[in-house]
């Protein structure tokens, strides 16, 4: 019933899927490896990958007809510390309609286009994060099967939400907190995936 996945590490997906931008040598190359719409179909097709569902594809998102603040949580400037160093900073545009990033105090400009990133809606999920038992390099694994907190932006106003995980092959399901179904804006979504308790900021 699913799509055929596609492994990012082995080499015969790699040289199909994704092209190494030069101007990051200097970083590693999970840093420099872009992909496009026209690299996923030359890759599903040299590779032999389904392009069809044998039953109808799963709902995930409920998108509202017209679009509206999901609550009145304040959300004109929303603060993510993912770490003491990577705190990004989305400030609601009221001009662009969007969430606009910014990091280290300046804003997160896409080198393609010279526009700053952002994002129509703002996701926020909070879950467990540990050290991995033995590793001296220090990663950290996210559990992001089971259930927790979260919150949602748009439109410069946000609201709490829960969402839930079944298993590693299962899609995240966001609920507002008393379980119905949560209506999603239109437009693009960015999800910021944290520890619980992190110190989130929204004003």
């Amino acid at each position: 019933n699913r799509l055929d996945s596609m492994d990012g590490m082995n080499g015969s997906v790699d040289r199909l899927l994704y092209w190494r931008d030069k101007a990051y040598m200097k970083h590693g190359s999970e840093h420099r490896a872009f992909t496009s719409g026209k690299k996923l179909v030359e890759a599903i097709e040299g590779l032999g990958r389904k392009t069809a569902l044998s039953e109808p594809a799963p709902h995930y998102f409920d998108f509202a007809a017209e679009p509206a603040a999901p609550g009145e949580l304040p959300g004109g400037t929303v603060t993510v510390p993912f770490s003491k160093y990577i705190t990004p900073v989305f400030t609601y545009s009221e001009e662009e309609g969007r969430y606009l990033r910014a990091q280290y105090g300046t804003p997160h400009i896409d080198a393609d286009n010279d526009r700053q990133v952002g994002a129509d809606n703002l996701f926020v999920l909070f879950t467990g994060h540990r050290n991995v038992p033995g590793d001296d390099a220090g990663r950290i694994a996210v559990d992001v099967v089971g259930s927790g907190e979260g919150l949602y932006f748009s439109q410069g106003k946000g609201v709490n939400i829960r969402w839930s995980k079944e298993g590693d092959k299962q899609f995240f399901v966001l609920t507002t907190e008393q379980g119905a179904p949560l209506t999603v804006n239109p437009g693009t979504l960015w999800f910021c995936i944290v520890k619980t308790g992190a110190a989130v900021t929204y004003e």
